[in-house]
This record gives C-alpha cells, sequence and structure tokens, in this order.
C-alpha cells in the first residue's frame, strides 16, 4: 500500500491525533511529490477531457513533451493511471472542483451500479478489473461508462471523475494540511 492509499484508506478516523497525524502525512506527501506548475496544468487539462494531442496544441509543445509531464504527475501522485491521478489530486486539494450552477445532476441520476462502476474506474482500475470484480461482462462495464459520460457530459473518465467533484457526486476529503 503507498502512502497516498494509507491516507485515503483511514480518513474515517475520528481520533484526533490521528487526524492530525494524517494531514502531517498528506503534507509530506504532497512536499515529496510536488508537482510542477507544468506536469499541474497538464493534469487539469486533462481533467477536463481534453487529449495528449489537444493538451500538446494548447501549450505549443510536442505530444511527447505532454506524455512526459502526464506521466511524472501519475508517478508522483502513485496513480496507476490518468483518471486516478485525477481523483487523488482532487483527495489531496491539488485539483479544485470547479462548482457549478448550470446543469447541476443529482447524485440519483447515477444509478447503484453506475456510481461503482465510476468509483473503481476513479481508483484506476481497467475496463477488465472493473468486469471481474463486479462478475459482469467488460461489454456491460463499458455500457455502463458511455451512460455515466452521457449523464455527466463528458469525454471521458477523467472528465467525468472532475464532473463528479464538480457537481457534488464525489466530495474531497479535505485533510486538514497544516
Amino acid at each position: 500500500m503507498s502512502r497516498i492509499e494509507f491516507v485515503r484508506s483511514d480518513l474515517s478516523v475520528e481520533d484526533p491525533s490521528a487526524i492530525y497525524n494524517l494531514g502531517r502525512l498528506a503534507t509530506e506527501i504532497l512536499n515529496e511529490n510536488q508537482l510542477s506548475p507544468t506536469e499541474k496544468l497538464v493534469l487539469d487539462l486533462s481533467s477536463h477531457g481534453l487529449s495528449t494531442k489537444v493538451c500538446a496544441n494548447f501549450r505549443s509543445v510536442t505530444f511527447a513533451t505532454i506524455a512526459a509531464q502526464r506521466k511524472r504527475a501519475i508517478s508522483k501522485l502513485g496513480a496507476r493511471n490518468t483518471t486516478h491521478a485525477v481523483r487523488i489530486a482532487f483527495e489531496l486539494g491539488i485539483l479544485i472542483p470547479e462548482v457549478r450552477e448550470d446543469g447541476l445532476i443529482e447524485e440519483s441520476s447515477l444509478s447503484p451500479k453506475e456510481y461503482l462502476t465510476l468509483e473503481l474506474a476513479s481508483l484506476g482500475l481497467t475496463n477488465e478489473q472493473i468486469a471481474m470484480r463486479r462478475r459482469r461482462s467488460v461489454e456491460t462495464v463499458k455500457s455502463q461508462k458511455k451512460k455515466i459520460l452521457g449523464k455527466l457530459n463528458a469525454t471521458n473518465s477523467a472528465h467525468a471523475v472532475r464532473r463528479a467533484y464538480e457537481v457534488g457526486i464525489f466530495s474531497a476529503s479535505r485533510i486538514n494540511k497544516t
């Protein structure tokens, strides 16, 4: 278990000293794994559903440069993929959701199965891993993801995670970082 996973797994602890220690550990992780401004920007652009090619055009750099920056950000956060990195970044307060009044989506608009699929995808699981864990076919998982993207008006899984934070389906743990 990575140190970030440890922090996330113990967030429900109610002992004040444990919460203080978790906050110190989260600060330590952020300091150790400090994302450069460019890595943070690339992760933010990715969370808006932009592809590597579009990010490269936006930043006027090569595709390989953006891919390398995204890979470094994923590695520094101890994530499995971009979608997982976006989830961790929101949980640690590296990315902040934009609260939107337009087109708010009720949490209940996602079925429990869709919510679970989005939750597992946000933890970096592939379609195959989600299907195995849920004892469903890969096609069923893909179909649920397509419905989730439509309901959240998202273009990919990383964008769906951002939208889930923006509309209140997910909420950041807000660890005290002092």
